[in-house]
């Protein structure tokens, strides 16, 4: 039986590649705890709200915010051998994601 995943916390502690992979993705847009979030909406099959997926949706025409979640987590996985760029440095991402797990996030992006 799967543990319930309860917080973004949860979701930084149980899959850390994932939100950093998510970061990389988002080329640095997310935060750990945004990237957490995001995972953590769509985990429980609720969309996520930011400013990244809304634009996202305005390209899927009659796609929802789950819908957009969906496609944003499967490209992260789909993609993680190409997140080795400038701006989607997967193993930086790791690092900001275990720093997060310490209690260190950083505020606006995970890039600056």
């Amino acid at each position: 039986m799967e543990r319930r995943i309860s917080s973004q916390e949860d979701v930084l502690r149980r899959w850390p590649r994932l939100t950093a992979h998510l970061i990389a993705e988002s080329l640095g847009y997310f935060t750990p705890k945004d990237a957490a979030s995001a995972v953590f909406a769509y985990k429980n099959r609720r969309a996520y709200h930011c400013e990244w997926y809304l634009h996202l949706q305005r390209f899927s025409p009659g796609a929802t915010l789950e819908d957009v979640g969906e496609i944003v987590i499967e490209n992260a996985i789909k993609r993680r051998h190409c997140h080795n760029g400038f701006m989607s440095n997967y193993l930086l991402a790791k690092e900001i994601v275990a720093e997060s797990i310490k209690g260190h996030d950083p505020i606006l992006a995970s890039w600056f």
